[in-house]
């Protein structure tokens, strides 16, 4: 607000965003489960110690909290108390990845292998139910 009046920002961004939310909730947990391929299992160390991890995968700017790919939804990471059997009921037929995996020596490949392209660009974009939520990553980056 601005001198108690709302911005264009506010108006035309913020209120629509807000009333489209309202009206198409979020997918439930049985939804997001069901999409989820794989998870990150913290069992032989945490995913934060992999140095670069996310890069090739969601960013290559890991302190950016922009995303530069919907393609691999969220991965969850387990803690590694969770036993094994747990995780598999609440994400059955779905990879379970550690630090040790060997499928994270070409891990790009493996992720696509399990997640389809859906578009190309290099624009964030994901699709829930009919539509498309799409932003632009690459908002800060100065490019000819």
């Amino acid at each position: 607000m601005d001198n108690d009046r709302p911005t264009p920002a506010f108006t035309n961004g913020i209120i629509p965003m807000f009333r489209r939310a309202i009206a198409h909730p979020a997918p439930t947990r049985e939804d997001v489960r069901a999409r989820t391929k794989a998870v990150f299992w913290e069992k032989d160390g945490s995913i934060s110690s992999m140095k670069d991890f996310y890069t090739d995968l969601y960013s290559d700017d890991e302190t950016m909290p922009l995303y530069d790919t919907g393609r691999y939804l969220i991965l969850p990471v387990i803690p590694g108390t969770t036993s094994e059997e747990e995780i598999s009921e609440l994400f059955p037929h779905t990879a379970i990845l550690t630090k040790s995996s060997p499928d994270l020596v070409h891990k790009t490949e493996f992720l696509n292998s399990l997640y389809p392209r859906l578009y190309a660009g290099t624009a964030y974009a994901q699709r829930v139910g009919k539509s498309w939520y799409v932003y632009n990553s690459n908002a800060n980056v100065n490019r000819e």
